[in-house]
């Protein structure tokens, strides 16, 4: 999907992604430790079930499971030479579950480390790793990019950079901001407002926040970037509340029909683009699809 069709999908109504992938998977008994983007290679069906769920669920686009399938992310775990391999499993997997009609975004989450000078990492070795990464999800067949829940803006910038480099695909970048008692800021200090400048200029299509707290502080964010960007296409995909540990499990607060209340504020706010995060399962999406008449 190259960039004017994903405006003219966007200027048809709000984009609907999936929920989260992560917990969904520890759900279908995903072992700690183990990455989501190596138990491909042994559970499959565990990939295609959860993105199968939210197709059902109406959810018009739903990500790859490779948010750590960069080499610096694999490496850690002694893949980092099946980069392109798990990235076109990731791409193949999705388009399988999700069936026809539904958009397969290949994601681009963060390699891991710290960029210098607050961390080891050249800032060159991360932008080799995100261009081997783009390269690998746009040839195995993915309809667009999402640089994903980055931190660091400086990091999601050499993401967007990489996927803007293979073409005219179209891009998206979200961040996650710490609440409001921090300012609403990312770790590394930035604003709303100047994440979705900077990567507005470097070729992103769309920007957003993902992850944090909550539907509130993802309401926001998208306020504040809206008012400093109108008319760009935002992206919000929060999750379902802050977890809490009961019994050795973690549960998420928020029920569907709050998020699909959330959801509408969003819509109301800017956000073109609405799914969910950690927490969230295809009972969120539904409920946010009923509320949005999609």
């Amino acid at each position: 999907m190259n960039r004017d069709e994903f405006k003219r999908l966007l200027a048809a109504g709000p984009l609907i992604l999936d929920g989260a992938t992560g917990t969904e998977l520890m759900k279908a008994g995903l072992p700690q430790g183990i990455l989501p983007e190596e138990w491909m290679l042994s559970r499959p069906d565990a990939i295609k079930a959860v993105a199968a769920g939210y197709a059902a669920a109406g959810s018009a686009a739903v990500y790859t499971c490779s948010f750590g399938a960069s080499r610096i992310s694999l490496a850690k775990h002694g893949l980092g030479e099946r980069v392109g391999e798990l990235n076109k499993l990731a791409v193949t997997l999705a388009r399988e579950a999700a069936g026809k009609g539904k958009l397969v975004f290949g994601s681009m989450g963060p390699v891991g480390e710290l960029l210098e000078p607050y961390g080891d990492l050249p800032e060159e070795d991360a932008r080799k790793a995100f261009d081997e990464q783009a390269a690998a999800l746009v040839g195995a067949g993915a309809d667009a990019l999402v640089a994903e829940s980055h931190m660091n803006l400086a990091e999601a910038l050499l993401a967007v950079k990489a996927a803007r480099g293979t073409g005219k695909i179209a891009v998206m970048a979200t961040l996650s901001f710490e609440g409001k008692d921090k300012g609403f800021k990312t770790v590394m200090g930035d604003s709303p407002e100047k994440a979705a400048e900077v990567l507005l200029a470097a070729g992103a299509d769309a920007v957003g926040v993902n992850c944090g707290r909550g539907g509130e502080d993802a309401l926001e964010v998208v306020k504040r970037m809206h008012s400093a960007h109108p008319g760009v296409p935002l992206v919000a995909k929060p999750n379902a509340g802050l977890p809490v540990a009961a019994g050795g499990q973690l549960s998420y607060p928020t029920t569907p029909e709050q998020f699909a209340r959330e959801g509408l504020a969003l819509r109301e706010a800017g956000a073109a683009v609405l799914g969910g995060c950690c927490g969230t399962t295809p009972e969120h999406i539904r409920a946010l699809v009923r509320a949005l008449g999609k």
